[in-house]
């Protein structure tokens, strides 16, 4: 029996709802940034109005650590990093902004040889919120303060961008995921023998034999359970499915993320009830190639080659799709409404 969402997800953050073979409702969110790096190099243009001429970068970074530290707007200092030598520089500074566990770093690198001076700022923008983003912009924006907004979001380049989307109604171990890219799996069983989390790893390359992680999907419960937090529905399941891109120029500027290609499109996520005729042997062989190869799967469960072959496409062309290419990422606008994200985008133009 599928346990019921409480509260009920809202329409607004999960539009579609999907009726499954076996009776079943499941709500898909929309696409939501879950983890964001933006890098500023630092350059005189990204000062402050107030800043006087000629003002060096370790000058710069260390009014800035002090400012923040400061706590304008109503953030919060969590804690920072502190380095005397070769001369006084912040490594990296916390801060807490808006209502959910919302922590923005700002983190100062030195120049190298091939790299200027740069800042990083990494958050969760879910967590951050609309209220989060606000008080982020109005650091930014204080024209008392170390930065110059509009010249400095300009500038920005995203490194890394995660995507998520939350399935309601179903448990890791019910999704059937295919992706053209994945190299090693990984899968994190709990001690009650339930399935939490499986890990895609794109394909070996020289450098990364085993390739970086780009795709996790999650027991969405179980981890705020863990964390000792209160699930997002109650006894309801949630399955949290997160891409994570790593874009490069010229395709990774802040103000092209609203326009950003659709980051799902080498990837299918389905309901396991949903892909062939429902049997016994089609549930085992689904769990059993998690950490077998076809042949051994299907010598283990004495089928033959057509029935083989059935399951094998059953796999790698899920049906009736609650993750894919042209499902999702038409919210991806309401994604970065609800998150408050837009407020930052909204000061470049």
């Amino acid at each position: 029996m599928q346990a019921l969402a409480k509260p009920k997800p809202s329409p607004e953050l999960f539009p579609t709802v999907q009726e499954l073979s076996n009776g079943w409702t499941v709500r898909v969110s929309v696409p939501q940034p879950d983890k964001l790096k933006l890098i500023i190099d630092i350059t005189p243009e990204i000062y402050g109005p107030k800043a006087p001429s000629g003002l060096a970068v370790a000058q710069w970074v260390e009014h800035t650590g002090t400012y923040l530290k400061n706590q304008p707007f109503n953030s919060q200092h969590i804690k920072s990093k502190y380095f005397h030598n070769p001369e006084p520089w912040y490594h990296s500074v916390d801060m807490g902004m808006g209502k959910r566990e919302a922590n923005v770093r700002f983190e100062f690198k030195r120049g190298t040889k091939k790299l200027p001076p740069q800042m990083w700022l990494t958050m969760n923008p879910r967590k951050v919120g609309p209220e989060g983003f606000k008080t982020l912009v109005a650091i930014l924006a204080d024209v008392s303060g170390p930065f110059s907004v509009k010249p400095l979001l300009q500038s920005a380049k995203f490194t890394m961008l995660d995507v998520a989307v939350d399935i309601v109604g179903l448990q890791v171990s019910d999704l059937v995921i295919w992706s053209k890219n994945v190299g090693k799996r990984q899968h994190f069983v709990g001690a009650d023998d339930v399935l939490e989390t499986i890990n895609l790893h794109r394909k070996p390359y020289k450098s990364k034999p085993a390739g970086n992680v780009f795709l996790k999907a999650y027991d969405r419960r179980r981890e705020r359970i863990h964390a000792g937090k209160k699930p997002p529905f109650g006894k309801g399941n949630v399955s949290r499915v997160e891409v994570t891109k790593q874009p490069k120029k010229p395709y990774n500027s802040l103000k092209s993320l609203p326009d950003y290609n659709d980051p799902f499109k080498d990837l299918r996520v389905g309901f396991v009830f949903d892909q062939t005729q429902m049997t016994k042997e089609w549930l085992n062989y689904h769990s059993l190639r998690r950490t077998l190869s076809a042949k051994a799967a299907s010598t283990m469960l004495y089928l033959d080659e057509e029935q083989r072959t059935a399951f094998e496409k059953a796999l790698t062309a899920p049906k009736n799709p609650l993750v894919s290419s042209n499902v999702n990422w038409l919210g991806w606008s309401e994604g970065l409404k609800r998150t408050g994200l837009i407020h930052l985008l909204d000061e470049i133009a």
